[in-house]
């Protein structure tokens, strides 16, 4: 998170301050109290069956020195009507005053995005500082709350990208457009909440659509739906899979019992053998993370 007075917050979201406007918040916004950094931001959503409001008390006692929420509280408080949208309009604020030093990957598909984030932020975070989604916090707060870590010193941001609804990965591109748009697959996962197969791969292409200018597409090779996807972007398109058109193929996939891959990729006449020294999914079965 970049310091910013609450007075600053309050002018980018749309709120008023209550309590001290020049307070300046320096550390990333939780919506769990119990996560809160010093010198953080607590998010108090009012829910159905909780409301945040009433865990200020908790945030201040591990370090939130202010407050994003519907009404004022114990600690200063940027109030405003709607929770969500200001907490969506700070993080693309942050990250848009971020956005010359920072190069954003964003990943999406049916299966397996959370284990590929995790693997693209560890060979990015060897060269430099590196901001992902942690878990599969990929929805409409779990990528604001992704892009709010983000700082002056980060120089790329992995986030994450889930989708339940046609428009859903739209409004998040809406939020930050991705330098790099990585779609691995468009399969069943939540056929019941979007209707069809054809809806599930309309969403999907949502993020090919929202690419920066000049932003490269990476698709997977081996699933037509997404490599279709082409069609959505006049910038660079990059793609991967077994099927040997790929721009970077994979060959020779072995799982050893302990569902640890190994395999040859190849790109162009070089290639390069890899063995991953953990299991990237069960060997028997797929995760989902939606």
């Amino acid at each position: 998170m970049i310091p910013l007075s609450l007075a600053e917050i309050a002018a980018v979201v749309g709120g008023t301050v209550e309590g001290d406007a020049a307070l300046t918040v320096t550390a990333p916004a939780v919506l769990d109290g119990r996560q809160a950094e010093p010198g953080g931001l607590f998010v108090a959503f009012a829910g159905e069956h909780a409301d945040g409001h009433d865990y200020v008390g908790q945030a201040a006692g591990t370090g939130a020195v202010a407050v994003l929420g519907l009404r004022a509280t114990a600690l200063p408080t940027v109030v405003v009507p709607d929770v969500r949208s200001a907490l969506q309009a700070l993080a693309a604020h942050v990250v848009a005053r971020l956005r010359a030093g920072l190069t954003v990957v964003a990943v999406t598909g049916s299966q397996g995005k959370t284990g590929t984030k995790d693997l693209i932020a560890a060979v990015l975070s060897s060269s430099a500082a590196t901001v992902a989604t942690r878990g599969s916090l990929n929805n409409e707060l779990g990528v604001p709350l992704t892009m709010l870590r983000a700082d002056a010193g980060t120089r790329f941001l992995v986030l994450e990208m889930g989708a339940r609804h046609v428009g859903d990965l739209a409004a998040l591109t809406g939020l930050v457009a991705p330098d790099v748009a990585v779609v691995l697959n468009a399969g069943l996962a939540h056929l019941g909440e979007f209707g069809s197969r054809g809806a599930i791969t309309q969403a999907k292409g949502e993020l090919v659509r929202g690419l920066a200018p000049g932003g490269t597409a990476v698709l997977n090779a081996d699933d037509p739906r997404v490599s279709a996807m082409r069609s959505h972007t006049d910038g660079p398109v990059l793609t991967f899979g077994r099927d040997e058109r790929a721009d970077v193929q994979v060959l020779y996939l072995v799982l050893d019992q302990l569902g640890r891959p190994s395999f040859t990729l190849r790109s162009g006449e070089a290639s390069a053998v890899v063995t991953l020294p953990t299991a990237v999914f069960p060997p028997f079965r797929l995760r989902c993370s939606c």
